[in-house]
């Protein structure tokens, strides 16, 4: 026969021990990429809250900007309106129908 169908304990020994450490190198690389993984995702979520809490923080400085200046726009229409009603009564007293010096002249 050509063919020798004995099983040689040593080779299925080594066979099966090289198997082995294959699988338990490739599961301690498993184990160390899913590690990292871990720690990529955990410092990726506190990057996020980061950047969260500074997108709240500017949102929230931006509200009071906008509310500052809307009270600054209100004071100071205040003040034009003011300034326009002392325009106005200073021509309505000044008009010629006021004045003594022309009121003769417009009867």
């Amino acid at each position: 026969m050509k063919f020798d169908p004995t099983i040689n304990l040593g080779s299925v020994l080594s066979g099966i021990i090289g198997a082995a450490g294959t699988i338990i190198v490739a599961w301690f690389a498993l184990a160390g990429d899913v590690r990292d993984l871990k720690n990529k995702d955990v410092s990726h979520d506190s990057s996020i809250a980061r950047l969260e809490a500074g997108q709240d923080r500017l949102r929230q400085d931006t509200k009071e900007q906008i509310r500052d200046l809307g009270n600054d726009v209100r004071e100071q229409m205040r003040d034009v309106s003011s300034d326009v009603k002392q325009i106005r009564s200073y021509l309505m007293d000044n008009a010629a129908g006021q004045r003594p010096d022309i009121k003769r002249w417009t009867r």
